[in-house]
C-alpha cells in the first residue's frame, strides 16, 4: 500500500514511518521545508522524504495528486512542550492545515485517512484548551468526507513515552538527569494516566491505516498508573532512585484521567501492546543511555 505520513519528522511520525517500512508499504515521509529530520536518518533509504508546508494549499494539492497515496496518516500538529495546549495561533493554523490536507486527499482519490487524535477529546468537557478543541474540530470535520468516498479513523493517543521523545518532556528529563547522576525535583505525580510505548503507538497507527475502522479509536494500554509510579520505575531501572525528589515541586493542577482507554476496537483488528510499562521504560533508558554516551 502507498502511504503518506505527515509530521513524519516528529516523535510519533518517525516511528510510524519505521512501522510502515517494516510492513513493506511504499512509504512517503512528509516534513516541513527545512525541518530537522534526524529522527528519520536510518529509514531514508527505505522511504521517500518529501517537503511541503500544509498551509500552502496549492503545493499540498499538487503533492497529493503526484503521490496518489492509498492512505494518509496525518500526524502534523503544533506540539511545543509546555505551550501546545493553549497556543491559539498555532492550533488554529494546525486546524486549518488539517482541513487543507483532508480536501487535498479527497481530490487526489485517496480512500483512507487516519488522523492523529488525542485522549483529551472529552465530549462532555465544559471548557477545553484550544488544542483539545481544535483536535475535536478536525475529527468532526473528517466525518463529512465519507460523502467523498473516503473512510476516516481518528486515533486517540493517550500518554506515551519512548526513544526519540523531546528531551524536555517529563520522562526523558528524569531519565537523563538520573543517568547523569543528578538529582531532579518533580511534582508529587498523583495524576493517573494511561501510558503506552511509542513503538506500540506507531504499530497501532499502521494497523489503523490497514483496517476499515472508522471514527474515534483509542490507542492506549487500557491501564491507569500514576506518574509517580512511572518515575519510581525510572529510578529503579537507572539504579538511582535516591536522586528522584518526588513531590518537591508540589502537586500538579492536572488530575490526570478518570478512566483508561478502550482497547476493544484496536483488539478487533489484531493489535495489542507489545510492551508492559517496566519493559518499555527499561528499553527507553537503554536508548537514552546510549545517546548520552555517544555525546560524551
Amino acid at each position: 500500500m502507498k502511504v503518506l505520513v505527515t509530521g513524519a519528522a516528529g516523535f510519533i511520525g518517525a516511528h510510524v514511518v519505521r512501522q510502515l517500512v517494516a510492513r513493506g508499504h511504499e512509504t512517503y515521509a512528509l516534513v516541513r521545508p527545512g525541518a530537522r529530520a534526524g529522527r528519520l536518518d536510518d529509514v531514508r533509504d527505505r522511504s521517500e522524504l518529501l517537503e511541503a508546508d500544509l498551509a500552502d494549499v496549492i503545493r499540498t494539492g499538487d503533492l497529493l495528486r503526484e503521490v496518489e497515496p492509498e492512505a494518509v496518516i496525518h500526524l502534523a500538529w503544533y506540539t511545543e512542550p509546555g505551550r501546545y495546549r493553549h497556543a491559539l495561533a498555532e492550533n488554529v493554523a494546525s486546524l486549518s492545515a488539517s482541513a487543507t490536507l483532508l480536501l487535498a486527499a479527497a481530490h487526489s482519490g485517496c480512500r483512507r485517512v487516519v488522523l492523529g487524535g488525542t485522549c483529551l477529546e472529552n465530549p462532555v468537557a465544559p471548557v477545553r484548551p484550544v488544542y483539545d478543541a481544535a483536535k475535536v474540530a478536525v475529527h468532526r470535520l473528517s466525518e463529512g468526507f465519507a460523502s467523498a468516498g473516503m473512510s476516516v479513523a481518528c486515533g486517540h493517543v493517550f500518554y506515551l513515552y519512548g526513544p526519540l521523545e523531546d528531551e524536555r518532556r517529563v520522562i526523558p528529563s528524569v531519565i537523563r538527569a538520573l543517568l547523569a547522576g543528578e538529582s531532579i525535583a518533580t511534582t508529587s505525580g498523583l495524576q493517573r494516566r494511561d501510558y503506552l510505548h511509542v513503538t506500540d503507538v506507531a504499530a497501532a497507527f499502521a494497523t489503523l491505516a490497514e483496517s476499515s475502522l472508522t471514527g474515534g479509536v483509542d490507542i492506549c494500554s487500557g491501564l491507569l498508573v500514576t506518574l509517580a509510579e512511572v518515575l519510581r520505575i525510572v529510578g529503579e531501572e537507572t539504579g538511582h532512585p535516591e536522586l528522584l525528589r518526588l513531590g518537591d515541586l508540589g502537586t500538579a493542577e492536572d488530575e490526570g484521567s478518570v478512566s483508561p482507554g478502550d482497547l476493544g476496537p484496536m483488539r478487533s483488528v489484531g493489535w495489542r501492546p507489545a510492551y508492559d510499562l517496566r519493559t518499555g521504560i527499561k528499553e527507553t533508558i537503554t536508548w537514552w543511555n546510549a545517546r548520552q554516551e555517544a555525546q560524551t
